[in-house]
């Protein structure tokens, strides 16, 4: 409900701002108008005031001005009026009372006005008050006649102020009804042009409370909010996947740690047996004494080397780089091959190797392949040949091409379940490629390993096996990391 709330505020402040700035250019566009017509008006009066004065002040520079008291009706004898009849011309001379002409019922305070200070106008027409102190207005035109006379003509100013005062009533409607009408549009404006961004908050909302499923999908053709649109659901998605990949990497973390307790568990609850066997002096003979050592460094050597395998693993997380060095893969398999030669010799291997040379690290290539001969050793009866072949390929199957290293085996197979989770780490083999001796073997580790050091020389690692059929791991290196070489005749 508060969101709604707000939406409604949000589109109230729109509304109240765009008001008050239209009332202020209405405002702001009435005052200039006023000033032009009112311009005009004053303009049109002056210009009949220099007309009138340049056809009777020449009149007035022939009567004299003791001969002016008694020419009262002398420019309406000859029809020389001023074009209104409140028009009213003020005759001042040196020394004597004004004469005042026209009108009577208002008179313009020039009457009262200083000779010398009309004589300093120089022929311009001016703004002045009525005599008797009301909100009447004249405009007044002052013209010096040679004999030191001054002729003013004055025209009342009452037109104008009905033109204007109409003029404001016109502007005060006119604001009021644009401000209602405006308002009005502007408030259906808003909330259509603001619905886009509303619901991306409601959205935020949402994703706030923690629903990441959640999407931005407004209809607008506003190219910029069409932008927002996409750029927050790249955002979302990105965040999404995100934390299922930190919500997985925790599920792996609590299950690896569960598991890596459990294996340690029992190699330590083994020497520390054999230990209590002869600390409690329950081994006497020399035969048994050399069983329980024999039993304890068997036991000890496993769980060092579960400990480096997760430690490995560690550094492979962190994403440590690899050495980048010139590698001869093809005599890092003849080196793998000989050591499972030497260490059993109840798999035969037959190796097919092309000259490839691979950039990499040595070290992690050979802990490759031994981790896939071991897994062949660990997991098929005897008598199963495993076949180790390497070449070059250069992408015309559709890949991208590199050097391809495959370790096959003619054993059981493994079910596809299994197949699906063997490069999980801490998973075990099923009875039907366990030991001859019904162990499973291994630490869980080692196909694990396999696939973390393929991921990081760039390369992909493949499992294709069925029941029945062996199995075949397919490790790939991509293009850019391997370079092929032929070897000199021997």
């Amino acid at each position: 409900m508060s969101w709604r709330l707000h939406r409604f505020k949000s589109r109230q402040r729109v509304t109240i701002r765009l008001a008050v700035g239209l009332i202020l250019l209405i405002c702001l566009g009435a005052w200039m108008t006023a000033q032009a017509v009112q311009r005009e008006l004053r303009g049109d009066i002056d210009e009949r005031l220099r007309r009138n004065a340049a056809e009777i002040v020449p009149i007035i520079e022939g009567i004299s001005p003791e001969a002016m008291p008694e020419v009262g009706g002398f420019f309406q004898q000859f029809g020389l009026d001023f074009g209104h009849e409140e028009w009213t011309l003020v005759v001042h001379a040196p020394g004597a009372e004004p004469i005042v002409l026209g009108a009577d019922e208002q008179l313009p305070d020039v009457v009262e006005t200083p000779i010398a200070e009309l004589r300093g106008r120089g022929g311009e027409p001016f703004t002045t008050d009525a005599t008797d102190g009301s909100d009447d207005a004249f405009r007044v035109l002052a013209v010096p006649i040679d004999d030191g006379r001054v002729a003013a003509f004055a025209a009342p100013l009452d037109d104008v102020k009905a033109v204007m005062r109409i003029l404001h009533k016109t502007f005060a409607v006119g604001a009021v009804i644009s401000v209602l009408a405006l308002g009005l549009m502007v408030w259906l404006v808003s909330r259509q042009v603001l619905k886009p961004l509303e619901d991306m908050v409601e959205t935020a909302h949402a994703i706030g409370a923690g629903n990441l499923d959640v999407r931005v999908d407004v209809d607008c053709t506003a190219p910029d909010v069409e932008r927002l649109r996409d750029a927050l659901n790249t955002m979302l998605d990105r965040l999404q996947a995100a934390f299922a990949q930190q919500e997985r990497s925790e599920a792996r973390l609590r299950q690896f740690v569960a598991n890596a307790s459990h294996e340690l568990r029992t190699p330590l609850a083994a020497i520390l047996g054999h230990a209590e066997l002869y600390h409690e002096q329950m081994a006497s003979s020399p035969e048994q004494i050399e069983r329980v050592m024999r039993h304890i460094t068997a036991e000890g050597t496993r769980m060092r080397s579960l400990v480096e395998d997760l430690l490995l693993l560690a550094r492979l997380d962190e994403g440590r780089p690899l050495a980048r060095d010139a590698v001869d893969l093809a005599a890092v398999v003849d080196e793998a091959v000989t050591a499972m030669g030497t260490l059993d010799g109840d798999h035969p291997v037959v190796v097919d190797a092309e000259p490839v040379e691979v950039i990499g690290d040595q070290q992690a290539l050979r802990q490759i392949l031994d981790n896939l001969l071991t897994n062949v050793v660990v997991h098929t009866p005897p008598d199963t040949t495993a076949t180790v072949r390497l070449r070059a390929i250069d992408g015309d199957d559709g890949g991208c091409g590199g050097a391809e290293l495959t370790v096959s085996d003619d054993g059981p197979g493994m079910e596809p379940d299994m197949a699906q989770r063997v490069f999980e780490r801490f998973v075990r083999a099923e009875q039907s490629r366990a030991r001859p001796d019904g162990s499973l073997g291994g630490s869980g580790l080692g196909l694990s390993i396999v696939e973390e050091l393929v991921r990081a020389h760039g390369g992909t690692v493949r499992l294709d096996t069925a029941p029945g059929r062996g199995a075949t791991f397919t490790v790939r290196l991509p293009a850019d990391r391997v370079r092929s070489r032929v070897r000199a005749p021997a």
